[in-house]
């Protein structure tokens, strides 16, 4: 343990069983790390976990929101993230996570929520389409 002896809580995406992920051979259930417990998505929500959070890791999951909106400090390396702009970005800030003022985030939020009649009408396209593609290297 690098940065922190805090306990870990690795959650795997709601679909994914944790014996199921691979990436590039990252095995959590097979882990021996003490403080380290692998969480499925049918055993504790995301907002139970975040309950007792000191902070939470993501690189791109809608799991990064729910930690800005509870008040949890985020990290994540990936800019792509919707939490990218209000988190540190390595976990080597895990000690002291970066904690700024939210208010423009909610306000952001919102403004990215659309109605059916809106989606409908083509307005969300409208407004995202000149961003697409617009991360990708």
């Amino acid at each position: 343990r690098k940065h922190t002896d805090r306990p870990i809580i690795f959650r795997s995406h709601p679909i994914t069983r944790p014996e199921d992920i691979p990436c590039a051979g990252f095995k959590p259930h097979s882990l021996k790390i003490d403080n380290f417990v692998v969480s499925s998505f049918s055993t504790m929500s995301v907002a139970k976990v975040l309950e007792d959070a000191w902070c939470s890791v993501t690189r791109t999951s809608n799991a990064g929101v729910d930690s800005v909106l509870e008040g949890v400090p985020l990290i994540t390396p990936d800019p792509i993230c919707v939490g990218y702009n209000l988190a540190s970005h390595s976990v080597k800030d895990i000690v002291k996570p970066a904690t700024p003022n939210r208010e423009q985030f909610f306000y952001d939020l919102a403004y990215a929520q659309w109605s059916i009649p809106e989606i409908t009408q083509g307005l969300a396209w409208e407004h995202l389409r000149p961003h697409w593609n617009k991360h990708e290297k």
